[in-house]
């Protein structure tokens, strides 16, 4: 497996193959590059869309609490008004994250609960 070439890759190889002003000025070409990938591999605020995205995942489980019985993607993206592939992806996510679980229904269709469903009927028992 061969290793992505990128700007940054491509001004080494360069650099190492000249000298004098082009050499000098690729490297400081070079060097903004690496502040640049740096800011941004580190910086910890959430983009705008990151924080929209958290506000409809709010609203999905909104959605499945209100819900009797586990939702398919399609009636989840009707109740709110969105996309089925906008939903989708939110779901992965929470899935991935153990907010939700998904389970398969009739003809293999995909169905979505809250992970801690059954933990909140257990409580209102105690």
């Amino acid at each position: 497996m061969t290793n992505k070439m990128t700007y940054a890759v491509a001004l080494s190889n360069a650099i190492a193959l000249t000298d004098g002003e082009t050499k000098e000025t690729l490297t400081k070409l070079l060097d903004s590059i690496n502040k640049r990938n740096a800011r941004k591999s580190t910086s910890d605020k959430p983009t705008k869309k990151q924080v929209e995205n958290e506000g409809v995942k709010g609203r999905i489980v909104e959605t499945l609490r209100n819900a009797a019985e586990p939702q398919t993607c399609k009636a989840i993206s009707e109740a709110l008004s969105l996309s089925v592939q906008k939903v989708n992806a939110l779901l992965k996510q929470m899935k991935d994250a153990g907010e939700v679980v998904r389970t398969e229904g009739k003809k293999k269709v995909a169905l979505f609960a809250l992970a801690n469903a059954g933990a909140d009927s257990e409580d209102e028992g105690e």
